[in-house]
């Protein structure tokens, strides 16, 4: 199989993965009474356990490796924390709202981008990254209201939890 191929499908299967993700956590949550934290504990510690697994006695290298500096310490407890952050605000957004609504605003993602790159690293935006930018708003609200304002009943919990999952996404 050919790179291009292998990227389509991995591609293909992430996509797949991330929308069965907020499908099946969406009926955790509201069918079998877990909490955001239960989700996030559980698939933290697994997918710890399966990637610390494949390293130590598939690829036969140290897996504690990443712990010898104390940079690469201070790099994953910070990137511990924003993973942490994402998960919980997009599963409290999955509770107080639903999945397709976190969803949309998880894909609010690279206007955070852009905004961050704008503030903190001084870039000036070109005229058609901001015209795209005002598309994509456009787009969220669109998608999340249905087109009327009249049709909008989502907690204020769940929203500001669906944007801070998109904060806190752009920053892994």
């Amino acid at each position: 199989m050919n790179n291009t191929l292998k990227g389509m499908t991995m591609a293909g299967l992430a996509a797949v993965f991330w929308g069965s993700m907020g499908v099946a956590g969406q009926y955790l949550l509201q069918n079998c009474h877990f909490t955001p934290m239960d989700l996030i504990s559980i698939r933290m510690l697994l997918a710890g356990s399966i990637f610390v697994g494949i390293e130590f006695f598939l690829l036969k290298r140290g897996a504690l490796k990443v712990f010898e500096t104390k940079q690469n310490i201070i790099d994953l407890i910070i990137y511990t924390l924003t993973i942490i952050g994402t998960q919980l605000t997009f599963f409290v957004c999955i509770q107080y709202a639903n999945a397709p609504f976190a969803a949309v605003l998880t894909a609010t993602v690279p206007l955070w981008i852009m905004l961050f790159m704008f503030v903190f690293q001084h870039k000036h935006l070109t005229v058609k990254e901001i015209f795209c930018g005002i598309v994509a708003v456009a787009g969220v609200v669109l998608v999340v209201t249905g087109g009327s304002f009249k049709n909008f009943n989502v907690s204020g919990i769940g929203f500001w939890a669906g944007i801070g999952s998109g904060i806190t996404f752009q920053l892994l």
